[in-house]
């Protein structure tokens, strides 16, 4: 969330500029798209092309949701809280949910979300953790695009 020198990426600047954000739960069919956006572009870069991912119009916030997630939560910031300093620092961004859209196909006929639901987690670094079997596997991470990749 933090660049190397310490200095809000993208992703946290928007949520700090905007006071609002789209928490898109990802699965594992998803994954590389997510690595893929974690590159530390340029702020002129569109993330979205280069991971492969749809923007989708939200109904309660500006930022638009990731079509594919299966799971979208639309959030107002509550807080921000940074534990530590500098590039190392964790920080913590807390939301209160708006508007959560859940893909009609993780549903079951008892209303609940089904075993179509596998959640993935990135740990830090190269770590992610794969909810449903509780195992951790390692991602590479992304290298500079190509000067030929759009």
């Amino acid at each position: 969330v933090l660049n190397q020198s310490g200095e809000p990426k993208d992703t946290l600047r928007n949520i700090q500029d905007t006071g609002e954000f789209v928490a898109n739960l990802i699965t594992k069919p998803l994954v590389d798209s997510m690595n893929a956006a974690s590159y530390a572009y340029d702020a002129d870069v569109d993330e979205w092309t280069r991971a492969c991912c749809t923007p989708l119009e939200s109904h309660s916030v500006k930022p638009a949701r990731i079509k594919e997630s299966m799971v979208q939560m639309e959030c107002k910031l509550f807080e921000t809280i940074v534990h530590g300093g500098g590039p190392s620092a964790a920080v913590y961004v807390i939301g209160e949910v708006l508007k959560v859209h859940v893909d009609a196909g993780l549903v079951d006929e008892s209303g609940r979300v089904g075993s179509a639901f596998r959640p993935v987690a990135r740990l830090g670094g190269s770590d992610y953790l794969d909810l449903d079997s509780g195992k951790v596997f390692e991602l590479g991470r992304p290298k500079a695009p190509s000067e030929t990749s759009g």
